[in-house]
């Protein structure tokens, strides 16, 4: 009797049918996937839908595919389309017009008549399912957009003209489905004119009503954020209901109202990423394993017809794109880095291409074999996105003549996170050291805790070894402005207190790696990924009071960045008021623009300089060193045009290393400007995606292996 009472208790059955077992599990997924696969630079969308092939049906039977789930994974695919909506960017389809409407025609029309070529006319597909995945071919996701945005060159025409073209195909990539969906499922009865004609009148109310009701609504519930959220779901669903009244697939219409209410929610208000919030961390995540459990594994990787699909999907999906951004090159006259760039930003397949597919998959209009090649196409077409945006993206950002745009500058605000009282004296110093004279803003002090670690006294203790230090340097109390937060998630906090302060650099000390740094992140790249400000790194200061010199080395193409200057101005007001002689090791073009700054600068100091070729390494730093030395290494952000690999674990080494120096690591800001362009340097650039492709190359192989055994066993 008590066993039985215990296994009732634990009794689970698979597949999962308790509704709090189901939800806890998919949570768990959504959690732990994305953040597995971010670490081998794989797309989150393709971690789920792999995900989903492992607990499903086809997989281990955790989860069963049923109308539950079906539910969850139809109002997904409609939020992912009312957000893609929402989400456009119209700026750049105004700036360009011209140039915009004829790469978008271009991105759609040659895709859709070469796969519609190739699988009706040499694969037999019928002309239905051919005009389907023809149409799948002329969509594109912008997942390498942050690319471009992290290099400074989002501003450059090749840039906007991909993004405006992306309203036009995916628009009419839509407009498509709708009427193969139609003439299928033969929902309204309509024919062909009578759906164009109930088309066009849902996009004209749509379009047209859906603004005034918006404005009419937001205005009236001004401060009511819960009941504006409300609003904006109502408005995505009843715009998907009057779609299928109108025999048209419901996607077309949370598209049009995700249009229709582009302009009046501002793309940073809370509205919108509250909307955001709640599509990327719920919904898009349910359609995304839903498409997974319809996916039978042992089929696309045990079968050579469901991999051979997938390579001539994305063999077309490639080849199309890329006369399309040739083509676009011509007419205009750009040049190859441009069309390469465009080809590049607009190659990648990801949430458009699911929702068009899984509606062919659901109307029968496509079979298995195509649905889980799609899986390749997806993985392959974003590898390739993103290497060729960051390969050509830096060598457009280096050569091309761009309008220079003027630096946005705000006052020097600085920000210490303290936390270990060991390291608060040497933070304290560096920080007042690094302040400028001209500011008369206080260096803010940043206590994230709990509300136990408040009662207790310790964060009053950190703060009065603040004031203790600064009292030492002769400085006045007023310098300091200690700031507390209570949060659990130390990054966030010190990420808000940027953005409510107006930061403009961070000051934070170095620690080692944790067991949970491997799933979550090291606190130094949450920051770094969340802020654009300039961050100063560093271990524990102990040799600022003794002579000795400042050490300064650039990477190649550091004078690219941004926050190049600042960097520089941060050292300057250093070096004066530690008394130190500043040496600067690099390439000749930062050192030449540094020697500008300096020549300028006033009063004058004492600097060296010895220009190096290529990427410097820990011998060629170690031996320039002595003896209460200063060392302080300018590193890049992932994606920014002086990013290396090897500069991560050069600055470890230094951290590590228990000679007598100081070290510190200066991050520059990233500003959202068009670079100056200086002489090319194209021969000595290293490539971040390398170790990436390798990586991947690696997976591959062993994917084809497997397939070729299993090939090998049947025959």
């Amino acid at each position: 009797m008590k066993n039985g009472h215990m296994h009732g208790w634990f009794h689970i059955t698979f597949p999962l049918s308790d509704p709090v077992q189901i939800f806890l599990l998919t949570l768990l997924i959504v959690l732990v996937t994305p953040l597995l696969f971010r670490k081998i630079k794989i797309p989150g969308i393709i971690g789920l839908i792999l995900a989903g092939m492992l607990v499903g049906p086809h997989g281990l039977n955790l989860l069963a595919n049923d109308v539950n789930f079906k539910v969850f994974g139809s109002v997904g695919l409609i939020y992912l389309l009312f957000l893609m909506g929402l989400e456009l960017d119209f700026t750049g389809f105004k700036k360009h017009l011209l140039q915009t409407a004829t790469f978008g025609l271009f991105t759609f029309a040659i895709p859709f008549a070469t796969g519609f070529y190739i699988f009706h006319h040499i694969l037999d597909y019928n002309l239905l399912s051919s005009l389907l995945i023809a149409s799948s071919f002329s969509t594109h996701t912008l997942l390498s957009y942050p690319i471009v945005r992290r290099l400074g060159i989002n501003k450059n025409t090749a840039v906007t003209i991909t993004i405006g073209a992306t309203i036009i195909t995916d628009t009419a990539v839509l407009m498509v489905l709708s009427y193969l969906s139609n003439l299928v499922g033969q929902k309204s009865g309509l024919g062909i004119y009578g759906v164009s004609i109930a088309l066009v009148l849902l996009i004209v109310l749509t379009l047209w009503g859906i603004p005034r009701l918006g404005r009419w609504f937001f205005k009236a519930n001004k401060g009511d954020s819960q009941n504006q959220f409300v609003f904006v779901l109502t408005i995505a669903f009843l715009s998907s209901f009057a779609s299928q009244l109108f025999g048209i697939e419901p996607i077309i219409g949370a598209f049009l109202s995700g249009l229709a209410l582009n302009r009046i929610i501002p793309a940073s208000s809370q509205l919108m990423n509250r909307l955001a919030f709640f599509g990327h961390a719920l919904f898009i995540p349910f359609f995304l394993l839903s498409i997974g459990m319809i996916i039978d594994p042992v089929k696309i990787f045990g079968s050579f017809a469901s991999f051979q699909m997938g390579l001539i999907l994305l063999s077309i999906g490639i080849l199309t794109k890329f006369l399309a951004a040739w083509a676009c090159q011509i007419v205009f006259r750009m040049t190859s880095l441009q069309r390469n760039l465009m080809f590049g930003l607009s190659s990648s397949h990801a949430a458009a291409i699911l929702a068009v597919l899984l509606v062919g998959y659901r109307l029968e209009l496509i079979n298995e074999e195509v649905l889980n090649g799609t899986l390749i196409f997806i993985l392959g077409s974003c590898l390739v996105s993103s290497f060729v945006t960051e390969k050509y993206g830096k060598k457009l950002a280096l050569t091309e003549p761009i309008a220079e745009t003027p630096v946005r500058s705000i006052p020097e605000r600085i920000l210490v996170p303290v936390s270990n009282p060991e390291t608060i004296p040497s933070l304290t110093e560096l920080a007042c050291l690094m302040k400028d004279p001209a500011s008369n803003d206080p260096v803010f002090f940043l206590a994230v805790g709990t509300d136990e670690d408040i009662s207790s006294g310790r964060i009053q203790r950190n703060f009065q070894t603040v004031y203790h230090t600064v009292v030492n340097l002769g400085l006045e109390r007023e310098m300091v402005h200690p700031v507390t937060l209570v949060d659990v998630n130390i990054s966030q906090a010190i990420l808000r207190s940027v953005n409510e302060l107006m930061i403009s650099k961070i000051i934070m000390g170095w620690s080692g790696s944790t067991g949970t740094d491997f799933l979550f992140g090291k606190l130094r790249d949450n920051v770094l990924s969340g802020t654009e400000r300039m961050v100063v790194i560093t271990r524990l200061i102990r040799y600022l009071s003794l002579k000795g010199r400042m050490i300064i080395v650039f990477p190649p193409f550091a004078e690219f960045e941004s926050g190049f200057e600042e960097a520089l101005g941060t050292l300057y007001h250093l070096a004066l008021n530690i008394h130190r002689p500043m040496i600067f090791s690099g390439a000749t073009n930062a050192i030449l623009k540094t020697e500008r700054f300096l020549k300028e600068a006033r009063p004058a100091i004492e600097y060296h300089t010895f220009p190096i070729s290529g990427y410097p390494d820990y011998e060629q730093i170690h031996n320039m060193l002595m003896p209460n030395d200063l060392l302080i290494l300018l590193n890049a952000r992932p994606g920014s045009i002086s990013y290396h690999s090897a500069l991560e674990n050069l600055y470890k080494k230094f951290f590590k290393d228990a000679q007598p120096y100081d070290v510190a690591v200066i991050y520059p800001a990233q500003q959202e400007i068009d670079p100056a362009v200086f002489i090319s340097q194209l021969e000595t650039i290293g490539n971040g995606m390398v170790p990436q492709i390798n990586r991947f190359s690696k997976i591959l192989k062993k994917i084809i292996n497997f397939i070729a055994e299993k090939v090998a066993r049947r025959t």
